[in-house]
């Protein structure tokens, strides 16, 4: 009877297993359904269709900021941060594959006194046990039957935790080129406006002492002269501020490129670098493969499922194999001797049945939070596309802005030349020709401030494409990478 009875259990053990090895394995969650409007037809004016390049800052075709980007990509704090993360998420994939082969240990135990055989043997000898030393070597083996499929999507898993993980540093590497990139055009356009502030204070000195030569002509005033002068010192004062701007852009880029101290050269840019060409936007429905942080996601949510298909194997039998090896002797030389030597070998069936409350519960939570990981890709889908809208439209305006600032410009340039021009020949007054120089000074400074804008518009643009990443790094901090 009891031959029957473990030979149908052995039958349904197997029976369940051939079907648990049907099964398919969980596949990545679909993809929210793309908007038509991301095939970007309208393309604002500045914006190619070019394939955007890994490093779209070597676009600025400025040696300086390639070597920036290229020492915080390969020097900074967080990005070192990153890689040990993933370093260690790694050794936990490598410690999850391990459970897919037999698990042995090895144990050597020593004692030093008397056993209670030794004292029963000397009590019928008459005679008094002595105390000496007892070794007990021990070999075991396990290994569990991964009929279920728990196993493999424990590793599975694990390995999407690995690629999400991946994904999270690449998104930090996109993240520090940019902050890099928008630091030192910063840097260079306070430099830019420091450079234009002193020409406005030395064009003023000049219109200075043009004054004070027709004031003691007759034909100016003390008033213009006042005037000149109140307009110098408040041109003056912005230096300062434009200086300290300079300084904590400089402070910011050498921390984003991992400098303890500032470099006494960061101060030597004085002209905002500007795009060689088109800005390449590329193929928009690229977008989500080239985007980290969506890739990240998508790795998480398979982990998800993963892990889930690990619970669901809690509801079924574990079938672990297992071995024992073990001997037991007063003295080192007869732990060979055969009446010393103990074995054992089979396999330990464990399964909570018929109460499954807890595992369906816990399986329960790990579908809830497979539902999550999805519903947390497809907002980083929507967002995504969201960005390089709204980048876009930054862009686009912030483009349109400096054009019409420009002209602005010129007609300012072009009043205060008439104005000066006029003043000289005595045709106009100190006054007319003070607002002239006055909206000039301020005219390109606003100038100035909107190609910084632009910039700034730009680099959130390449951002938003998510590129930026892929560059080449020094993989001996992480060793292997997914």
């Amino acid at each position: 009877m009891a031959r029957l009875f473990l030979k149908h259990t052995f039958t349904y053990l197997s029976l369940a297993a051939l079907c648990a090895c049907q099964g398919q394995a969980p596949k990545p969650p679909t993809a929210p359904a793309t908007p038509a409007d991301l095939a970007l037809a309208a393309l604002p004016a500045g914006v190619g269709e070019q394939p955007l390049p890994d490093r779209w800052w070597a676009l600025y075709q400025d040696p300086a900021l390639d070597r920036w980007v290229r020492q915080a990509l390969a020097n900074n704090q967080d990005l070192a941060q990153a890689d040990a993360r993933l370093a260690a998420v790694m050794a936990g994939l490598r410690q999850a594959q391990a459970a897919q082969g037999p698990q042995t240990d090895l144990e050597l135990a020593a004692q030093y006194g008397r056993t209670a055989d030794d004292q029963t043997l000397a009590q019928a000898r008459g005679t008094s046990a002595p105390s000496q030393w007892q070794w007990t070597p021990a070999a075991g083996l396990s290994w569990q039957l991964d009929l279920f499929g728990q196993v493999r999507a424990a590793i599975q898993a694990a390995q999407a935790h690995a690629e999400a993980a991946a994904a999270a540093r690449d998104q930090l590497r996109l993240v520090v080129a940019a902050q890099t990139s928008l630091a030192w055009l910063d840097l260079c356009a306070y430099g830019e406006q420091i450079e234009q502030t002193q020409a406005s204070l030395a064009s003023l000195d000049d219109s200075l002492r043009l004054t004070e030569r027709q004031r003691e002509g007759g034909v100016a005033t003390e008033l213009d002269s006042a005037r000149l002068q109140a307009l110098a010192r408040k041109t003056r004062a912005q230096l300062p501020w434009l200086q300290a701007r300079q300084k904590l852009a400089a402070a910011q880029l050498a921390l984003l490129g991992g400098q303890a101290e500032q470099p006494l050269q960061l101060q030597a840019c004085q002209h905002i670098p500007r795009l060689a060409g088109p800005l390449p936007a590329g193929d928009a429905w690229q977008l989500l493969k080239r985007r980290p942080d969506v890739r990240q996601a998508e790795r998480e949510a398979l982990a998800s499922s993963w892990t889930l298909r690990n619970v669901q194997a809690d509801l079924y039998p574990k079938v672990v194999f297992g071995a024992s090896l073990s001997a037991s002797s007063h003295t080192w030389h007869g732990l060979g001797e055969s009446q010393s030597v103990m074995f054992g070998v089979g396999p330990l069936i464990s399964w909570q049945f018929p109460n499954r409350r807890a595992n369906q519960a816990r399986v329960d939570a790990a579908d809830a939070q497979r539902m999550a990981s999805e519903a947390a890709w497809r907002r980083s889908v929507q967002g995504a596309l969201t960005d390089v809208r709204q980048a876009l439209a930054r862009y686009d305006g912030e483009r349109q802005r400096g054009l019409w600032l420009g002209q602005a410009l010129e007609q300012n340039e072009r009043a205060f030349a008439l104005a000066d021009s006029s003043y000289r020949a005595g045709a106009l007054d100190g006054l007319q020709r003070l607002d002239a120089q006055r909206e000039l000074i301020a005219a390109r400074l606003r100038q100035i401030t909107a190609r910084q804008r632009q910039a700034h518009s730009e680099i959130a643009l390449f951002q938003a494409l998510g590129g930026g990443w892929q560059a080449p790094v020094d993989d001996s901090r992480t060793g292997n990478r997914p």
